[in-house]
């Protein structure tokens, strides 16, 4: 994409002059978190053309370790058992009935729920908005609606109508560093918490590998090695 780079590196240059405070009180924590995530997010726009670059810095932003523990947990969680074939035959308009049923059991009335074509999610969750978006073309090969439900709905909406109620502003957002935070939380409960989880959590660990495959190799090599995981095609094309 075009980017207006010395824009990008104005707003660099002003937060290097912004210091950090004592990590105490936590809401100071969360400041210099969000300082820290910015700045990131900024290098790595500025770092299109240098693909180790934005690896490296992908790495930090995304909060995303390739330790030995780890590895040797996913490989574990990789070859449990279930295959990743479709867990539901819900259309778009079924599932977005679903959600708007779950979603009821929680009181929120002004949440809304939108069906997207062509987008690069299957849900999405605008929590400023109050919008839930699900694409069209909904892939059901890797997750049952328990789980999905409860990674959209008991995970990211929850949280986002609870911030709301949040007095200070500080609160009223998702924490920086989102992966390791909101959607850790997400995941956590869709894989653990929820009836098929246990298929999702397989999906999660072989993604997890195939981001490590990716540091040093091709976009084939990672399609093939989903592939011989197991992901159907769609899957496999989609998570490369």
């Amino acid at each position: 994409p075009a980017i207006e780079v010395d824009k990008l590196k104005a707003a660099q240059n002003k937060l290097q002059k912004i210091k950090l405070h004592p990590n105490s009180p936590f809401e100071n924590r969360i400041f210099n978190d969000r300082m820290r995530e910015t700045k990131l997010k900024l290098q790595l726009f500025l770092s299109i053309g240098d693909p180790n670059k934005i690896t490296r810095i992908s790495e930090k932003l995304y909060q995303c370790k390739f330790d030995r523990k780890s590895l040797k947990r996913a490989k574990i969680d990789a070859s449990s058992d279930g295959t990743f074939s479709p867990q539901e035959t819900l259309s778009a308009k079924e599932t977005k009935k679903e959600i708007i049923r779950y979603l009821s059991l929680y009181g929120p009335k002004k949440w809304r729920v939108r069906i997207e074509k062509d987008a690069d999610f299957y849900i999405q969750i605008r929590h400023k908005k109050q919008l839930i978006t699900i694409n069209e073309d909904f892939n059901w090969d890797f997750n049952s609606l328990d789980s999905t439900l409860a990674h959209e709905i008991d995970g990211h909406v929850v949280r986002a109508i609870n911030a709301m109620k949040q007095e200070r502003e500080v609160f009223q957002n998702p924490l920086p560093f989102y992966i390791k935070t909101e959607e850790g939380l997400a995941s956590y409960l869709g894989d653990y918490c929820a009836e098929g989880g246990a298929l999702s959590l397989k999906h999660h660990a072989i993604k997890y590998l195939g981001g490590y495959i990716a540091l040093h190799n091709s976009f084939r090599e990672v399609y093939n090695f989903f592939i011989d995981n197991g992901f159907t095609p769609d899957l496999a094309f989609q998570r490369t």
